[in-house]
């Protein structure tokens, strides 16, 4: 790589191959996320962003309830 070298092949491929390796090699070494549709998936701190309440365990009637629940509220 040379100062003119772009990273943004480098990104894409990282996000769409490598996302949650990449993410978890940031969080260990406790560096920021740099790819930029990747920085979403983090809070203000860069820390991962968890759910205020607990996702409860799969199940094809659940995802069945869940994808109907999708369905009608997003109007497709």
């Amino acid at each position: 790589y040379t100062l003119t070298t772009t990273t943004g092949i480098l990104c894409s491929h990282l996000e769409r191959f490598h996302a949650f390796e990449y993410m978890d090699t940031c969080k260990s070494h406790g560096w920021k996320v740099k790819v930029k549709s990747l920085v979403r998936a983090v809070d203000d701190d860069n820390a991962p962003v968890t759910s205020s309440s607990p996702q409860p365990p799969f199940s094809v009637a659940g995802f069945k309830a869940a994808l109907a629940n999708w369905i009608v509220a997003d109007d497709q």
